[in-house]
């Protein structure tokens, strides 16, 4: 059976939505330490969510296979058919896996999409800190400049003529906030992933954009897919590699969000330092970090209270992640009492939602019995659910005030393992929730392909359209110029979202 490698599937978009018909793509998932010994066909069905049917299929037709001693004399050795299922994996081995894909759909525009300059508000300071997206984040900066490069100029706060300047589009309806030879800056819809992982490729901004420009790009930092705003492309690896290894030194870099958050936000200006995880309910249940023993506990977030919305049941929050840990705001200000109001993960009305942040904040709680200063959220505080008088909530930076803070009250250790925290009651409860899980995905499963056994999902759900959270403004310096940047401070900022207003 000859298999094609669709290069780029054929797609539509529909009334906003974009659809990818089903193409073929290999998938090579090196070995990872916790896999010691484990065989490749519990590996795919515990932490990669594939059904025993589909991976039955895949080894069967060969599509399946591991290769052992990569990289070493004599490999790579390849091992397939019946002998998948017996092989203990172990270093220097790769699972392959040629994959049918089916790929969610994303809705990649829509008329809120739209830029939209911050309304009044009927009450609180919205009106006069919102008056100018520039002064909201100059009064806040440590990165100070007498000449900076301004990116994108969309809004009339950045436009001398006093008037405002749409966004150019490409041709899929992506915002393009600036363009040259060497970067393209673009307003990221929320529920698109910023590059291929797990089951999206093609549904990607880096693929989408690449499409339109007609020509690969590359993504020069993160952005969660729920997360909309800036987000920087490079046009050559080269340039990508540049601009990350710019933007991972963390005291030239400068990234600004900002949240509609559940409830009135108590606090004039905090930072807020707390390990960040997650739990991911696929397969068996399990500690979403790269490694547990080990988990970094120096995540900090600065959190500024702009205004309480008009509604009396949000409040826009300004938040300027420190260290940038995967969905470091959302789980800080969870763990604040004042989550994300349309965060279906970590303030979710779903009972698998609801029991997978139960089961985080157990274990945050166990946390915060040797480490009061990470925050235990206590009726005492002004907060509410907020944390007590003991957290580790310091006064953030002021405008003007001092350009180095000083986040940890305490001496704590650089690192924790969490599996120090995970009582038995926590294991069972973590075990439930990889039940929950299939209970809902059941749920959206309308019928199986017949050419790979995989589950069909109905077309009919409404595609992923983000959370209100929305990358603001990105800023960076560089002392020194490089192959493909200058010398300066630069700011490239994005409109903001409508349900700021």
């Amino acid at each position: 059976m000859t298999i094609s490698r669709a290069t780029q599937p054929a797609f539509s978009i529909k009334n906003g939505v974009r659809s990818v018909s089903p193409y073929y793509h290999e998938y090579r998932t090196p070995f990872k330490a916790r896999w010691q010994g484990q065989s490749a066909p519990a590996i795919l069905s515990k932490e990669l969510g594939q059904t025993e049917a589909a991976i039955k299929c895949g080894i069967d037709s060969g599509r399946i296979y591991v290769t052992a001693n990569n990289g070493r004399s004599g490999g790579p050795v390849v091992i397939s058919g019946s002998d998948v299922y017996t092989h203990g994996l172990q270093g220097h081995d790769i699972i392959h896996n040629l994959q049918h894909c089916h790929e969610p759909n994303i809705r990649i525009c829509s008329d809120e999409s739209k830029a939209s300059v911050l309304g009044t508000s009927a009450q609180g300071p919205g009106p006069v800190v919102l008056s100018s997206l520039s002064n909201v984040i100059n009064g806040f900066s440590q990165i100070r400049s007498t000449n900076e490069t301004v990116l994108s100029k969309h809004t009339a706060e950045y436009n001398n003529t006093g008037e405002e300047q749409r966004c150019s589009r490409s041709s899929s309806g992506i915002d393009l906030l600036y363009e040259d030879e060497t970067l393209v800056v673009v307003n990221k819809p929320g529920g698109i992933p910023s590059h291929p992982g797990g089951i999206y490729r093609h549904n990607t901004m880096s693929e989408i954009l690449g499409h339109d420009l007609r020509g690969p790009v590359w993504p020069c930092h993160r952005l969660d897919k729920s997360t909309s705003g800036v987000m920087v492309f490079a046009k050559s690896r080269a340039t990508s590699t540049e601009y990350m290894k710019l933007f991972s030194a963390k005291t030239h870099v400068e990234k600004w969000y900002v949240a509609r958050v559940k409830g009135r936000f108590p606090y004039k200006a905090i930072s807020y330092t707390c390990p960040v995880f997650s739990v991911n309910t696929a397969g068996n249940a399990y500690i979403n970090v790269s490694n547990q023993a080990q988990v970094p506990t120096n995540s900090t977030t600065d959190f500024y209270n702009l205004y309480h919305c008009p509604d009396n049941l949000h409040s826009i929050v300004l938040c300027r992640p420190i260290t940038g840990r995967m969905h470091q705001i959302r789980v800080h200000l969870r763990n604040l009492g004042f989550p994300i109001g349309n965060d279906q993960l970590y303030n979710g009305e779903h009972q698998l939602n609801r029991k997978k942040n139960d089961v985080e904040l157990q274990i945050y709680h166990e946390i915060w019995k040797s480490f009061p200063g990470y925050g235990v959220p206590g009726p005492d505080s002004s907060a509410g659910s907020g944390p007590s008088t003991s957290t580790n909530a310091t006064a953030a930076p002021q405008p003007g005030g001092p350009s180095q803070v000083h986040y940890t009250q305490q001496e704590y250790p650089s690192t924790i393992c969490i599996q120090e925290f995970l009582t038995e009651n926590i294991k069972s409860q973590m075990n439930t929730l990889s039940l929950s899980r299939v209970e809902k995905d059941s749920r959206a499963i309308s019928g199986t392909c017949g050419e790979c056994s995989r589950p069909l999902y109905a077309e009919n759900i409404d595609p992923d359209s983000g959370i209100w959270l929305h990358a603001l403004a990105l800023r960076w310096r560089r002392a020194e110029p490089g192959l493909y940047s200058t010398v300066g401070s630069v700011v490239v900022a994005a409109p903001c979202p409508p349900w700021c207003a």
